[in-house]
């Protein structure tokens, strides 16, 4: 399971579940950061079969991401020591 599986819904981080380590905060942004860029340097493929698809697929991959990113980026982003 990748950690885009694992994602919470943007703005919320499931309480039952451990807090991530500083760390493992750290590994996990630097992916989604990986994971934005690599969308943002996509090249739409015009005329092919499914193209609108994945862009709306992508779209919406790159807004969960970005909204993942903002939750933990924000100061009060619960992490264990």
């Amino acid at each position: 399971m990748s950690p885009i599986d694992r994602m919470p819904a943007p703005g919320r981080l499931p309480s039952d579940e451990p807090k991530p380590t500083k760390a493992a905060r750290e590994r996990l942004l630097e992916r989604l950061r990986e994971l934005v860029a690599a969308i943002n340097r996509r090249v739409p493929r015009a005329g092919h079969a499914g193209e609108a698809r994945i862009s709306s697929d992508a779209d919406q991959l790159r807004t969960l991401a970005l909204d993942q990113i903002a939750q933990l980026e924000r100061p009060d982003a619960a992490v264990q020591d």
